[in-house]
Parts: C-alpha cells; sequence; structure tokens
C-alpha cells in the first residue's frame, strides 16, 4: 500500500473512533450513524483497493522466446567441399535452432579428411556450435587435436574455417611434436597440424630446434 493510502486509512480510523464515541453520548444518533455507515463503506474501499493486486497492462506486443527445432542423441555431421568429405563430426547430444543455421551440441569427436579421404586428424571437445549451412564449426572446453603422426594440439576453443580450410584458435595453446613442446596465443594450422602458425608469446621446450622451426 502507498504513502497517501495509509495517510487516509489513518484519517478515516480516526474519523470512525471519534464518530463512535459521539454516537455513544447521542441520543439522536441516526444521522451520525448514517455517517459513519457510509465512513466504514470508504474505509472498506480504499482499504481493498491498497491491497489488492495491480492489474497488468494489456499490450498488442507478442513476447517472443526462442525455442529449439529439435532435439537429438548420437548425431553425425558431415561437411563437404565439392563433393568430397571433409569433416565428419560426431556428437553425444544436440539442441538444434534451426532458423538461426545453429546447433548446440556436446561432447564432439571430430574427423578431418584429405583429398583421398583419408583422415587426419581427431578433435575432441567438452561442446561446440556447428553451422551447417555455413559448414563452420566452433568448439569449446577441454580441447585436443591429434593427428596419424601423433602430433597433439591442447586450448580451450577452436574454430574450423572452411574457406581457408585451417583450424583457428585466438587461445592458449600447447603443442607437442613427439617431445617438442611449443606454446603461444593465437593458431592458424592445417587439420593434420603440418603448418602451424602461432601468432604471440611463443615458447618452449626443443629436442630438435631446425625441424620445429621448419613446422611454424
Amino acid at each position: 500500500m502507498n504513502q497517501p493510502m495509509k495517510q487516509m486509512e489513518r484519517f478515516l480510523s480516526d474519523r470512525v473512533e471519534n464518530m463512535m464515541m459521539e454516537l455513544e453520548k447521542s441520543t439522536t444518533g441516526a444521522i451520525e450513524l448514517r455517517l459513519l455507515i457510509i465512513v466504514l463503506g470508504l474505509l472498506a474501499f480504499i482499504l481493498a483497493a491498497g491491497c489488492s493486486k495491480p492489474e497488468m497492462p494489456h499490450s498488442d506486443e507478442t513476447v517472443t522466446t526462442e525455442y529449439p527445432t529439435s532435439r537429438a542423441r548420437n548425431t553425425l555431421t558431415v561437411f563437404t567441399t565439392a563433393g568430397i568429405k571433409t569433416t565428419e563430426i560426431y556428437s553425444d547430444s544436440v539442441i538444434n535452432f534451426a532458423e538461426k543455421d545453429s546447433t548446440q551440441a556436446y561432447v564432439l569427436r571430430v574427423k578431418f579428411y584429405d583429398n583421398n579421404g583419408e583422415w587426419m586428424s581427431l578433435l575432441t571437445a567438452d561442446s561446440g556450435v556447428i553451422r551447417e549451412k555455413t559448414e563452420h564449426l566452433e568448439v569449446y572446453g577441454l580441447v585436443k587435436v591429434s593427428t596419424r603422426d601423433s602430433i597433439h594440439m591442447h586450448t580451450t576453443q577452436l574454430a574450423w574455417d572452411p574457406g581457408k580450410a585451417k583450424i583457428i584458435s585466438d587461445k592458449y595453446v600447447t603443442i607437442d611434436q613427439r617431445g617438442d613442446i611449443i606454446r603461444g596465443y593465437g593458431l592458424e594450422a592445417d587439420p593434420d597440424l603440418k603448418n602451424i602458425k602461432l601468432k604471440r608469446e611463443i615458447t618452449g621446450e626443443i629436442q630438435d630446434y631446425d625441424k620445429a622451426i621448419d613446422s611454424l
């Protein structure tokens, strides 16, 4: 109840109390009784109005809520370029929003293939977003890429750019090239991790320096 309503309630309550005292002293209290009834009615109305919930305003606007188009488990998504398979994405579960070309995927295993149809590397991640129309993929969490040549890369975010045919990240990256450890921020590389470009703050422990430099 707001402040003006409280003040009105106190005023009417005091007025009723005074009129009751006057009625007790009056022998012809018909007029005062009628006034008392009117005042009591007003008091009841004000109390009811002050305690009731305000009515929600009507609006012609419709509140829109985005709902998923579908949900599924154990799914496979395939990307191709010129009819050649480049990527297979296995997901434990997905939530699809078709209008936004966005599929939220969880527990991913991604295989990258070369032009001969041979797999080059395997990517695993906790979650990701798949865009089937543009064939883009972005993954998050514990992200790992392992190649056939036993090269391993770890990071927390990675994207597949089909236009460049590259995997890209702007996060901290660790690469293990059969014992040579290279670290840095920002990555652009082929899916088989043979042509790697780290962007800044590069450090590492190198056993064969010339070989490691040639791979960057």
